[in-house]
């Protein structure tokens, strides 16, 4: 699908292109504060109009599904290798379908009168590599799962995603009591289809973000990661490829976000394509430093180039 652009400070590009990681940032510390959440309001609004299509009396519709949830966090797939409950958060790599997004280098790189650098990564060998790392990522005190794609934006659609996987546990909760004659295995199945239904909603939700974000057009790359109790696995020995570090950046308001380093190895230099610098003067020398700073870590076959925009000096 091409280049997707993350947009960052001279601080944290040095820290990427140095560690050849990513940062994933906790859901909770975005700059949307209902990320995540949004999705659970519109969850229950689909809901109650799924409910009252469906012809259930307005009485029995429950409008807060998940008013005591926490939308931050989920059940980590590895819940049922380990046969226990284990939480995940959702931590978040963003990227812009744009090479010259003048907000994105206004909002995410260019402050305080900062030279600011957007990363080109290829959005199908980054997704593809995320996933062959988690799925080598054998024993350690973390575990992730990955996932990417295009942040929904627009209200209707998202209000059908969100029906449509309704829609469908309810048939699937229907066939269960039509086919299970022992109210048991009724239980017990309808436990399953929740769970899978649950599971749904969950991959949906880091995708689904408020209209007025609209202007981000972002790409996002996530992953569901838990601490794990070392003792609850068996032994598959240290050979991970995998380094995942703990963190915590400030972000541009001075909040403390908690963040995750996953290092991507010899797979960085494929993966990333192309910078692009963005100096609020004369640009020359700052593109210079980008490519003398690229060739000393081994990145010689990525492209660096001087933004088209241009933004005022304050």
């Amino acid at each position: 699908m091409g280049l997707v652009y993350h947009y960052t400070s001279p601080e944290a590009v040095l820290s990427i292109l140095r560690n050849k990681a990513l940062w994933f940032s906790d859901c909770e510390f975005m700059n949307d504060p209902e990320e995540i959440a949004y999705c659970h309001r519109l969850y229950d609004e689909a809901w109650a109009e799924v409910c009252l299509e469906a012809g259930i009396p307005e009485e029995q519709v429950n409008r807060k599904i998940t008013s005591q949830a926490n939308p931050y966090e989920c059940e980590s797939p590895i819940s049922e290798e380990l046969t226990f409950s284990v939480p995940a958060r959702y931590y978040s790599f963003s990227t812009c379908a744009e090479a010259d997004n003048l907000a994105m280098w206004s909002c995410y790189a260019c402050r305080n009168g900062e030279t600011g650098y957007a990363l080109g990564f290829d959005a199908d060998l980054l997704t593809q590599e995320l996933q062959d790392l988690a799925s080598s990522f054998l024993e350690s005190e973390v575990y992730f799962d990955s996932r990417s794609g295009w942040v929904c934006y627009a209200e209707n659609d998202q209000g059908e995603q969100i029906k449509r996987l309704i829609l469908n546990h309810l048939v699937e909760r229907s066939v269960i009591c039509e086919r299970r004659s022992s109210l048991l295995d009724r239980v017990i199945a309808g436990e399953v289809a929740r769970g899978d239904h649950w599971e749904q909603i969950s991959a949906l939700a880091p995708f689904i973000k408020r209209p007025e974000f609209s202007y981000e057009r972002e790409y996002r790359f996530v992953i569901r990661l838990c601490q794990l109790p070392i003792d609850g696995l068996e032994g598959c020995g240290d050979d991970s490829k995998v380094e995942v570090r703990q963190g915590w950046r400030l972000s541009s308001s001075g909040t403390l976000v908690p963040y995750y380093e996953l290092s991507l190895g010899r797979a960085f230099s494929d993966v990333l394509k192309e910078v692009q610098v963005m100096h609020l003067g004369e640009s020359g020398i700052a593109v210079s430093g980008m490519r003398r700073l690229l060739d000393s870590f081994g990145y010689q076959h990525v492209l660096v180039r001087e933004a088209d925009v241009r933004l005022r000096k304050s």
